[in-house]
This record gives C-alpha cells, sequence and structure tokens, in this order.
C-alpha cells in the first residue's frame, strides 16, 4: 500500500515554515545556552488502569505500602510497594524517573534497542518541556507513563546493586543495560533555539502520522515502512502525532515488522542512527547534548525506500537505475536550483572511510522540497572500473559541491552493500592443439571466455607480422553464459606492405589472406565498456618426418616463383614443379622463418 496523499492542512503548513525554519537554521549556527536542563521532576502518582495505563476510576492516590498497579509494577508484593512517602513525589531524572519511563513506552524485550534510545531522547525532552512550564504531570498516558520497579522488573527481575546509582550497577541484565545505555546519551530535542521542543509520540501508525496544528513540527510525514498486515505489522494505535514508538523499532531493524523476535519482512532501508530517526518525526527540529550543542547540521536527508533492495550484483561498465524516496529531514527548505541533488560514492573492498570515489552523476531535485516532505528520485549508478568484490554503495545528498555526510556536525550516508563482478571473465586460451581432421595439425585454437550478462562483444587478433593485418573474429551480440572465439591462423594480407613478403600459391584461407609465421599473438576481447587483453597461441608444427614446401628462395624474397621442397626438416631444399605437389590443404609459416613456409596435407 502507498501512503495517502498530504492534507491541504499539512500543505499550508510546510508553505508558511519556509522562512522560520531558515531562520531555524541559522539562529544554531552562533550557539548560545540559555536553556538549563533539569535533574527532577515532580509526580503525581495514582493507581493505573493495567489494560490502558490511564488513572484508574474512580482515583487513587498511591500512598505508602501501596502494591496497586501503577504505584508500582510488582502488584502485591508488600516488599515493593509504593516506594515513595509522599506525593505529590519530586524524583531523580536520570537514575529513577526515565529508568523506569522508557521501558514502559518502548518495551526493550521486543523493539529494536535503537528505538529504545530515541524513546529516551523523547521522553526526556517530554519532561523538560513540562519542567520549564512549572506544571506538576502524573504517572499516567496522559503524560508519559511513569511505573515505580518497571526497571527491576525488566526479566529477569533484578534489583541493581547501587540503587542510588543504579546504572552504576554491576549485576544489570540484558534489558537493563539497553535501557541504561538508552538514558545515559542526556541527549534532547530542541526546536528555534536550544529550549525543549513539545514533544509527541504514540504506539503506532500505518504509512503516515498525523499533524498536529498547533505545532510546526508535529507535521504528518509518510512512513512507508509500517505497512499493514501481511506485508508488516503496523496497526492504527494512537494518536498519530510524533514519533510512531514502532515505526522507530522499524526503521532501525530495517524491518516491516516492529517485533525483534519476528523475522517479518526486510525493508530496503535500515537506520542506525538514532538521530535519522528523531528528525524524520520531528520535523525541523535539532538534537542536542547536556549542554545544548546541537548534534545535527541544518542540511540532513533520510532515504524513505530504494529500488533495487539489496543485496545486488552489478557488473562493471554498465549502468543501473535506482530509484529512492527521499525526505528532507533538515531545517531549511531544498529549493530547485540551490544546488539540492542526490548522489552516490563508492568505497572498494578495504578502502579507506573518506577516499570513496564519487558516482557519475548526480540528479537534482525538480521541485522545491520543504522539511519533512519526501521525493521520488531516479539515478543512474555505474560501479566503479575495475572494480571486483564488495564494494560500498554510499547515498548521499548535495548541497552545491557540499555532501551532507562532510558536514560539521556530519550527516549518516545511506549504504548497500553490492558485489561487483566483470561482463568478462573466466577468458583463457584453450591449452591444447585442436586438429579436426586428425592429420597432427593445429586447425584452429580457441579463446574461451564466460559472459555474466547479455553484452556486445568484440574479439581482435593483432597481427606480429607486417605482411599481415589484425582480423576481428567476433564482432556481435552474446548472451550470458560460457562462450567462445576460434581461430584458423589466418589473417588479412597487408595490401600495402613496408617490404615485400613472400607469396602464397596454396592456402585454405579466404582470398587475399594468409596464414604467418606460428608464434604467440596478443588478442583484445571487449565486452560493452570491458576490455581484456592477453596472448594466443597459434603452432602448426608438422609431425616429425613430414616434409617442408617453399615458395620462394629461402632468404630471397625477390623470386616467388619457384617451389622447394625439403626432407631434412629445411636444411637442404630441392627445387619442384607444382604438379607434383597433389591435393594440398593448407599452407602455414615456419617458426623462425618468415619468408619461408610449409605445405601440409600434400602427397609428399
Amino acid at each position: 500500500m502507498e501512503a495517502t496523499k498530504m492534507s491541504n492542512l499539512q500543505k499550508i503548513w510546510r508553505a508558511g515554515l519556509a522562512f522560520l525554519l531558515t531562520l531555524v537554521a541559522v539562529t544554531t549556527m552562533a550557539f548560545t545556552q540559555t536553556f538549563i536542563p533539569p535533574t527532577e521532576i515532580t509526580v503525581r502518582m495514582f493507581r493505573l488502569d493495567p489494560r490502558t495505563g490511564k488513572v484508574h476510576q474512580p482515583p487513587e492516590f498511591c500512598s505508602s505500602g501501596n502494591t496497586n498497579y501503577g504505584c508500582t509494577e510488582l502488584v502485591g508484593d508488600p516488599n515493593h510497594a509504593y516506594p515513595y512517602t509522599i506525593n505529590p513525589v519530586t524524583v531523580p531524572l536520570e537514575t529513577d524517573y526515565l529508568l523506569d519511563v522508557v521501558p514502559k513506552e518502548s518495551p526493550p524485550a521486543w523493539l529494536h534497542a535503537t528505538a529504545v534510545t530515541a524513546q529516551a531522547i523523547a521522553a526526556r525532552t517530554f519532561t523538560y518541556w513540562y519542567a520549564q512550564q512549572g506544571q506538576v504531570i502524573n504517572n499516567s498516558t496522559r503524560f508519559q507513563i511513569f511505573v515505580p520497579y518497571k526497571f527491576e522488573s525488566l526479566p529477569p527481575i533484578t534489583f541493581p546493586d547501587n540503587p542510588a546509582d543504579p546504572c552504576a550497577s554491576s549485576n544489570l541484565n540484558h534489558y537493563q543495560q539497553i535501557v541504561c545505555d538508552a538514558v545515559a546519551l542526556q541527549h534532547y530535542i530542541s526546536y528555534n533555539n536550544d529550549s525543549p521542543a513539545f514533544i509527541q509520540f504514540f504506539s503506532d501508525r500505518e504509512l503516515e502520522t498525523v499533524t498536529n496544528p498547533n505545532h510546526p513540527y508535529l507535521l504528518g510525514v509518510q512512513d512507508p515502512i509500517s505497512q499493514p498486515p501481511p506485508e508488516g505489522d503496523a496497526s492504527d494505535a494512537g494518536h498519530g502525532q510524533g514519533m510512531s514508538q514502532r515505526g522507530a523499532s522499524r526503521w532501525a531493524r530495517g524491518n516491516t515488522y516492529a517485533n525483534i523476535n519476528k523475522p517479518g519482512n526486510l525493508w530496503s532501508v535500515r537506520w542506525d542512527d538514532v538521530r535519522q530517526i528523531l528528525t524524520h518525526y520531528y520535523t525541523g527540529v535539532h538534537i542536542r547534548d547536556a549542554n545544548g550543542t546541537p548534534l545535527t547540521p541544518p542540511d540532513r536527508w533520510n532515504a524513505l525506500r530504494i529500488t533495487p533492495t539489496a543485496p545486488l550484483t552489478l557488473t562493471t561498465g554498465l549502468s543501473y537505475p535506482f530509484t529512492l524516496t527521499v525526505q528532507n529531514s533538515g531545517v531549511t527548505p531544498w529549493t530547485m536550483g540551490g544546488g539540492f541533488a542526490l548522489g552516490y560514492r563508492w568505497r572498494r573492498a578495504g578502502g579507506q572511510e573518506g577516499r570513496e570515489e564519487e558516482g557519475a552523476e548526480a540528479i537534482p531535485i525538480p521541485h522545491d522540497l520543504s522539511p519533512g516532505e519526501a521525493i521520488t528520485l531516479t539515478v543512474p549508478v555505474r560501479p566503479p572500473a575495475g572494480a571486483t568484490g564488495t564494494c560500498l554503495l554510499m547515498w548521499d545528498m548535495l548541497h552545491g559541491s557540499q555532501w551532507f555526510s562532510r558536514q560539521s556536525p556530519s550527516w549518516p550516508t545511506q549504504e548497500m552493500s553490492v558485489w561487483v563482478i566483470p561482463i568478462l571473465t573466466d577468458v583463457y586460451d584453450d591449452p591444447d592443439p585442436f586438429s579436426p581432421d586428425d592429420d597432427g595439425w593445429q586447425e584452429e585454437t580457441f579463446l574461451h571466455y564466460t559472459l555474466n550478462q547479455t553484452a556486445t562483444v568484440q574479439g581482435v587478433i593483432h597481427t606480429i607480422d607486417e605482411c599481415y593485418l589484425n582480423r576481428t573474429l567476433w564482432s556481435g551480440q552474446q548472451p550470458p553464459g560460457e562462450q567462445f572465439v576460434a581461430w584458423d591462423g589466418c589473417l588479412p594480407r597487408n595490401p600495402h606492405p613496408p617490404h615485400p613478403c613472400p607469396t602464397r600459391l596454396l592456402s585454405d584461407c579466404p582470398a587475399g589472406w594468409g596464414v604467418p609465421r606460428d608464434g604467440t599473438y596478443p588478442y583484445h576481447l571487449r565486452a560493452g565498456p570491458q576490455l581484456v587483453t592477453g596472448t594466443v597461441t597459434i603452432d602448426t608444427t608438422l609431425p616429425p618426418g613430414s616434409p617442408l614446401y617453399a615458395a620462394g628462395v629461402p632468404g630471397d624474397p625477390q623470386a616467388p616463383d619457384r617451389l622447394l621442397r625439403s626432407d631434412d626438416g629445411g636444411l637442404t631444399w630441392t627445387e619442384i614443379s607444382s604438379q607434383t605437389l597433389g591435393t594440398v590443404t593448407r599452407l602455414v609459416g615456419r617458426r623462425g622463418m618468415p619468408y619461408l613456409y610449409a605445405i601440409g596435407g600434400g602427397n609428399g
């Protein structure tokens, strides 16, 4: 299923935000911290409905000894009842509140760890915003669900051996460690300045999130990875505004299923950087560290979909169309004619970071694109020349001559592992003579090769004798598979040789052609743009004891009309008449004697 079209309200918001977002980008370049993050949060604690997380009806305040859900995660356990003596209660943000909130909102047992990190940043930002407003929140889903001992209850139930700072404990279980790693970053989300943004998140939504018209950074965005059954496991659960918790897990997995315990269906894109998830769902924001320093550059992008999908095998020299849906996840609009383009780089196996080869071309955007919007572009991709084996195809956006990934702070590329093969492989000269008449003469030699893709092939033998010219053995299209071209030793005669050449009286070569001397001849084999060179050997040595016949006097190319015969391997010669030759099938060259030729197959 495809995402629904953007609503008119979304279009109005996006158009109106362009100027404001440009100001956001400018103000973040010169940063002075004005927001001081709180270290505590005050929460009014209620008994909660275990099915919905809402305040239980009738409302019941938590108090000492209360073992109902909401007052404790370990329901009915008197040793782990409501742990505070007052209500509302002020608790440490990093070492208590978030450790219980994060796994409740995004369970690490079935959502990807990067999605849990995204939840930690969103939950911290949510808390910062309410603390800055001076509001007291409660522990229900009206805000974000906070139930004491949730961290300890992560399976298997483990009570940290450092209760004052649980994440510094030595006995944490696997899921507790995921939560601690997520919370440890202490990052938060801002908009316009370093103050925390009002953040919303929800469970799940199919294909596209929903716009909150009260906040310009809570725009509905395409979420194509959140496919409904049977392609995925998405469903509409929650208000749909801000970050989809299950959608975040899908992007982190690169899978249409959020649940890490299910194989699901691979998606063409996976996001390894938590900033990609957050800037996808929250439009035009910045991610900041605990000191308020921006961790995101102004120019950003996300790939939402790529076809074809990995793993891929590409052939060198050929061009392949790749189609990408890309999102402007930055803080400024992309303008047509402003130098914004989609391109790629290659990193060969063993290549160093930063020393990639740029692709053949980048495709500029055909129209303006506001933050949060997406566009589909097709880019022709050519594997790097001469590369073989595993290569990394690195997609990136350009702003003028600046790759987004080479800003400061940097932004991730979208990478695909590609297996690159040449068009031609397994090229070799057949080492075995071929004598179809079984007379001891090598009638032909073969050049074998394998085509990995249909291609136009040209095979050329290069002469080593000025009396002859190069010969094209084959030129035309061939299908994939094992192929060969045959050479019978014949080459076209040079009509204007630089010196006199011997006359060929008898030969099975075409008219105007001849058989030069035996030896090793260079060849080139071209398939598409790929060129393979090498040598091929033609050896027409006669069987032992065979007579030799010569046209022309040895060492005297000016006497072409005389015929000679030798019965001792060429040591002595006797002049004969042409009538004594009988039936002759082959005229070949004698190695090392460019003007002496043997006639084989006669009646001797």
